[in-house]
């Protein structure tokens, strides 16, 4: 009990440092404004011609795509990598914390903080993507409606049409025809969960580990924007690269459910997924164990 206890405390002074730190505050609402420019043009077509769309919206904003504009997912990432820019959450109260709750539980805690954000951010995008599409949305588990037109066209208005009047992300069209929202949803929201948790991770095992902040938030920023390169370079029948990045995991027209020649797999994605994570915890934990902690102190100095 004694441990947990101590697991709980670490896990929870790095929580409440949030309430405030004006950089947690702007990044969410900063995500919040993204989500709303993403989704404007699905929503003004949809009020427009009376045409509904299904609140389980969130596995659109995970649309992969060649240019990082256009792949509202990257500036996600993005968020993400901000929220734990301070990794590894050295603070002058951080030393005492340590001797209190022994390395194991401070590592151990610093783990949970980082899957717990990661929750709480796939959280804060999933409530607010299903809040802003309400003007149009309905509980109906199909995407016909405003998105079904948007992605290939009606018989009054074609797709070029619609694309000139109403620009937004780009939207797969085989999710569109073949899936089901709130499965598509369901997946995304969990697999963006863990790839958050495994690129958070990570980061936090690079800069514990070179004893600088600087160079974890820039090796995982490089492995979130070689998704686009890595989608670019999949076409047409080198998809297996894509097996090598956790961020084009979340994308759902990546799974081979919808292509025959995707090598992407929801049993891959389960499997490595589950690998990376403990893999990381593990390189975490040893980590921790052997390290010094004075870089930091100086650092913080």
């Amino acid at each position: 009990m004694d441990y947990c206890r101590s697991v709980l405390a670490v896990a929870g002074a790095n929580f409440r440092r949030l309430k405030r730190d004006a950089r947690v505050w702007f990044i969410f609402v900063f995500t919040a404004l993204l989500i709303h420019y993403y989704l404007r043009p699905v929503i003004n077509y949809g009020i427009d011609t009376g045409t509904k769309a299904p609140i389980y919206i969130m596995e659109l904003l995970f649309c992969s795509a060649t240019i990082s504009v256009k792949a509202p997912k990257i500036l996600f990432y993005i968020g993400m990598l901000c929220l734990l820019c301070d990794a590894p959450f050295f603070y002058p109260l951080k030393p005492y914390i340590i001797m209190r709750s022994k390395r194991t539980a401070w590592c151990v805690g610093e783990c949970i903080y980082i899957v717990g954000m990661a929750l709480l951010y796939a959280a804060f995008i999933l409530i607010v993507s299903s809040l802003m599409i309400l003007p149009i949305g309905t509980m109906r588990d199909s995407f016909s409606g405003a998105l079904t037109d948007m992605v290939l066209g009606t018989g009054k208005m074609p797709l070029g049409e619609i694309a000139n009047i109403y620009p937004s992300a780009q939207f797969s069209s085989e999710m569109i025809r073949y899936l089901y929202p709130s499965g598509a949803m369901m997946y995304t929201f969990v697999s963006v969960w863990v790839s958050f948790s495994i690129l958070g991770l990570f980061m936090y095992w690079v800069s514990l580990i070179r004893r600088n902040v600087v160079c974890g938030m820039a090796i995982a920023g490089a492995l979130v924007f070689l998704d686009p390169i890595l989608v670019w370079a999949a076409w047409p029948n080198n998809y297996w690269i894509l097996a090598f990045s956790p961020v084009s995991w979340t994308s759902v027209e990546q799974l081979n459910i919808l292509a025959a020649n995707h090598f992407i797999s929801i049993s891959f994605v389960i499997a490595a997924d589950a690998l990376l994570v403990i893999f990381l915890f593990i390189l975490i934990f040893q980590t921790a164990k052997r390290i010094s902690l004075n870089g930091f102190l100086t650092e913080e100095a």
